[in-house]
C-alpha cells in the first residue's frame, strides 16, 4: 500500500454530533466500529516508479559519452541518496499526520460520547419528570374517582328522597285536581243561573220600558187634550168679543146716518178695515203652542 493511498484513507471526517430529538425518537446505539481506523502495521513506504523523484533528464542535459566512467557512478550514487532522503522525509511527515489524525479522531469520539451522555441524562430526567407527572395524574384520578363515587351515592340518595317527595306531591295534585273539578262544576252551575237571571232581568226591563212609554204617551195625549180645550176656549171667546163689538158699531152707524133718496147720489161708504178683518178672520190651529204659554209634550226615549 502506497503512502498516498494511506493519507487519502486518513482524510479528516466531519464529527458526528447526534440530534437530541432524533436521540429521543430512536434507541441509543453507539458502535465503536463506526469510526474505523486503517491498520498501520506492516505499512512500509516502498518506492515505485510514481513515488520516485522526478527525473532530471528534462532539466539536466545529457552528458556526452566522452566523459569518464567515474563521474557517471558518482552521479548515480548522489541521485540514490537524494531519493532515500526524500523517502525518509515523506515517511516521517505521513506518520506525524497519522498521529494528528488519530488524536483528532479520539477527540471527536470523546465529544460524541459526551454528547450522547448529555442527551441520555436529559432524556432520563425528562422520563423521570414524566413518570412523576403520570403518578401525580394517577393519584388525582383516583381522588376524582373516589369523589365521583361519593357524589354518585349521594345523588342516588337524593334521587330516592326526591322520588318519595314526588309521589306525595302527585297524590296532593290529584286531590287538588278533584277539588278543582268540583269547584268548576259549581262555578258552571252559578254561571248558568246568572245567565238565566240576567235574561229574566232583561225581559223585565223591556216590559217596564214599554209600560213606561205607554204611560208617557197616555199622559201626553191627556195633556194635549187639555191644552187644546183651553186654547179653543180662549180663541172662541176672543172671536165672540170682536164679532159683538163689530155688530154694535154697525148698528150705531146705521142709526146715526140720515135717510137719502135714491135719486141723490150717494158717496161710497168708508170701509172699516177692522170690521172686515174681523169678519174675514177664521180660527185655525196654531202650530206653535208656545205662544200661549203651553209647553210641548215630552219626548219619549
Amino acid at each position: 500500500m502506497s503512502s498516498i493511498s494511506l493519507i487519502q484513507s486518513l482524510e479528516p471526517q466531519e464529527a458526528y454530533v447526534p440530534n437530541p430529538r432524533q436521540m429521543s425518537d430512536a434507541p441509543y446505539a453507539f458502535h465503536s466500529n463506526e469510526y474505523s481506523f486503517p491498520t498501520t502495521d506492516g505499512v512500509e513506504p516502498h518506492s515505485s516508479s510514481s513515488d520516485s523523484a522526478p527525473s532530471h533528464s528534462g532539466s539536466v542535459p545529457r552528458q556526452s559519452h566522452s566523459r569518464p566512467q567515474k563521474s557517471s557512478h558518482s552521479s548515480s550514487r548522489h541521485r540514490k541518496s537524494d531519493r532515500d532522503k526524500e523517502r525518509d522525509s515523506r515517511g516521517s511527515s505521513s506518520s506525524s499526520r497519522l498521529l494528528s489524525r488519530i488524536a483528532s479522531r479520539d477527540e471527536r469520539d470523546t465529544k460524541h460520547a459526551n454528547a450522547i451522555l448529555m442527551v441520555t441524562t436529559e432524556r432520563l430526567d425528562n422520563e423521570r419528570r414524566r413518570a412523576d407527572k403520570a403518578e401525580q395524574r394517577a393519584i388525582d384520578a383516583l381522588h376524582r374517582l373516589r369523589t365521583a363515587n361519593e357524589a354518585t351515592a349521594l345523588a342516588r340518595a337524593e334521587t330516592a328522597r326526591a322520588n318519595e317527595t314526588l309521589g306525595l306531591y302527585k297524590l296532593q295534585l290529584e286531590h287538588a285536581q278533584r277539588e278543582i273539578h268540583r269547584a268548576q262544576d259549581i262555578v258552571n252551575q252559578l254561571e248558568r243561573e246568572r245567565a238565566e237571571a240576567e235574561a229574566e232581568a232583561a225581559r223585565a226591563r223591556t216590559t217596564a220600558r214599554k209600560l213606561k212609554e205607554e204611560r208617557l204617551v197616555e199622559l201626553a195625549r191627556e195633556e194635549g187634550r187639555k191644552e187644546g180645550y183651553k186654547e179653543g176656549y180662549s180663541r172662541g171667546k176672543n172671536m165672540g168679543y170682536f164679532e159683538a163689538k163689530a155688530s154694535s158699531r154697525r148698528e150705531e152707524k146705521a142709526r146715526s146716518t140720515p135717510t137719502v133718496s135714491p135719486s141723490q147720489s150717494r158717496a161710497p161708504e168708508p170701509v172699516d178695515t177692522r170690521t172686515r178683518s174681523s169678519q174675514s178672520w177664521t180660527p185655525r190651529a196654531d202650530p206653535s203652542p208656545r205662544t200661549y204659554g203651553v209647553a210641548p209634550p215630552p219626548v219619549l226615549r
